[in-house]
């Protein structure tokens, strides 16, 4: 938020006015995503607006992460962003109002970019985050001589294992190292909105009451850039993250928030990264929320048989289901109450609606999910999210179930035979060669 004492006309500051002669971002090409890290420097005299300039840049999910910085010698970020604030020189002539707006290279500190701050047509005063993370993108991305440099530059620091303030001890040394970064944390395409379409995206690392899922909420996080770069509104994608996923907020989500938003021509999508665990009396399998609890697993956790009906019962074109998670209680994203022992589970396929909901799982009853850990994600997200971004399209140009399935599978076998394991994803579904999207 920004602070009450702010000049008057701060009310513009990030919102811009009345039309006038700047360009509109609209006549320039679209901007490609960028694997660098960026630091927002403070902004003068206005304590904390850095922050708040940081926090719009993410919402263009071009960069790999925007944060805002102290200092130069900020450690964790390959570019520096400073802003200079021209509010106390306004005069007649409007574009002389707009921020200059300087990239710098953290380790170099050579001058990567200078620009001014634009506003999408208006003549106003204005610091617009996502314009100005379109226009660094276009200066500095993969199209752009300067790239090869600095990703150089970035792997160079990756590799160094240069660890973010938070994570070092008061005597400057590390205590934990930093999450591994991923070729897929960044979406490479950007598609046409889709503002009919929904998404509850679920992922929990670090649960209330039994051991964590390494990596979930790293990958929840990427599925939900990934589907608002094919498409899907913001605004239509509910995140559920660590201890925001309870039980409640979980079966608010599924069955009310969602009943009430989808219409007839809606694709909803569901993904869950966490725990899943088996009833041993039954076998039936659950979702664990992250305040559930593996011994009492009926009053505690999200059934999956109710899930397949909550979804089926909408209202909608199509349903895609993608659990990253297992249910034999043998571990990996799996867990079991104390004393019991592992089962090999059987997914009930009747419960699921025929017509409308296509279900991909990360492994069959049997079997336990793995991690990448040089990528930060479960195998089967990882791969998952390549195939939907269009190395599982086929020779039309289109990603359906199947053609996700078909790249997806022997990916995900391959790598987890590499660690000495199995793991077959599964595809359940009436309509295989039903399209996901077109590129």
């Amino acid at each position: 938020m920004l602070r009450r004492s702010l000049p008057w006309a701060a009310a513009a500051l990030l919102a811009g006015c009345a039309t006038g002669g700047t360009p509109a971002s609209s006549s320039l090409p679209p901007p490609e995503p960028v694997d660098l890290s960026l630091g927002i420097l403070p902004i003068r005299p206005e304590e904390g607006l850095n922050e708040t300039l940081a926090a719009q840049m993410r919402m263009a999910h071009l960069f790999s992460s925007v944060e805002a910085v102290r200092s130069p010698q900020a450690q964790d970020v390959d570019v520096l962003i400073a802003v200079v604030n021209n509010m106390g020189k306004l005069t007649l002539r409007p574009s002389t109002w707009f921020p200059d707006v300087t990239a710098t290279s953290a380790f170099s500190r050579e001058r990567l970019y200078s620009g001014k701050s634009r506003c999408e047509g208006r003549d106003q005063y204005c610091l617009n985050g996502e314009i100005i993370a379109a226009d660094l993108a276009r200066a500095l991305g993969p199209s752009n001589p300067l790239y090869a440099g600095l990703a150089a530059q970035r792997a160079r620091r990756l590799a160094k294992g240069r660890f973010p303030p938070a994570l070092a001890s008061p005597d400057g040394k590390p205590t934990a190292p930093p999450t591994p970064s991923s070729d897929v944390d960044v979406p490479r395409v950007r598609l046409p909105e889709r503002p009919k379409d929904f998404a509850l995206v679920v992922g929990i690392e670090k649960y209330s009451k039994i051991p964590e899922a390494k990596f979930a909420e790293k990958d929840a996080a990427a599925v939900s850039k990934h589907l608002e770069a094919l498409g899907l509104p913001p605004r239509n994608i509910i995140q559920l993250i660590g201890s925001d996923a309870t039980r409640s907020s979980l079966q608010g989500y599924l069955e009310e928030w969602l009943p009430k938003n989808v219409k007839p021509d809606s694709t909803v999508f569901f993904y869950f990264s966490g725990h899943g665990a088996p009833d041993p009396k039954t076998g039936e399998a659950y979702l664990v929320p992250w305040d559930g609890n593996a011994s009492f697993l009926q009053s505690s956790a999200y059934p999956l048989k109710k899930l397949y009906k909550s979804l089926g019962d909408l209202n909608a074109k199509g349903v895609v289901i993608a659990l990253d998670s297992c249910f034999s209680g043998a571990g990996g994203r799996s867990v079991l109450a104390e004393g019991a022992r592992p089962l090999v589970i059987k997914l009930d396929e009747s419960a699921l609606p025929q017509q409308n909901l296509t279900l991909f799982t990360a492994a069959s009853g049997d079997e336990i999910t793995a991690t990448l850990a040089e990528q930060g994600h479960g195998i089967f997200t990882y791969f998952f999210l390549k195939g939907l971004s269009g190395a599982g399209k086929d020779a039309s140009g289109k990603v359906t179930a199947k053609s996700l399935y078909d790249y997806l599978r022997p990916h995900v076998q391959d790598e987890a035979r590499r660690q000495n394991r199995e793991q077959t994803p599964l595809l359940r579904g009436a309509c295989p060669d039903c399209e996901i999207v077109r590129f």
